[in-house]
């Protein structure tokens, strides 16, 4: 069966493995690919380019989550976890920083 939308609500990525996933506002998702950078996604369409992690081989981002008070505009960040680090995404900008220096290892149920 093919889903009659799939040419406009779906999208390829060559090369990578998304862990993780949030979607931050309406057709706009953050995407976790293995192990370490993250991708932007609006509309199925790539923006920002990949984000790449500011601590070497702080994998492990399952958990990501946006802050109390979300705004697209105003206010727009994203918390991911890691395995050296927590990290603030500002999706507006495309931009990630170390925000706590501690590891945050997110396991299964």
């Amino acid at each position: 069966m093919v889903c009659p939308e799939s040419n406009v609500n779906s999208m390829i990525i060559v090369g990578a493995q998304i862990s993780s996933l949030l979607e931050f506002a309406e057709n706009k998702i953050l995407l976790h690919m293995d192990p370490t950078d993250l991708l932007i996604v609006h509309d199925w369409e790539a923006v920002k380019g990949i984000i790449e992690e500011p601590h070497p081989g702080n994998d492990q981002k399952f958990f990501m989550t946006t802050l109390p008070g979300f705004d697209i505009d105003t206010f727009p960040f994203v918390v991911t976890s890691g395995r050296k680090s927590i990290n603030l995404v500002n999706v507006k900008e495309g931009r990630m920083q170390i925000f706590v220096h501690e590891p945050c290892k997110c396991i299964g149920p």
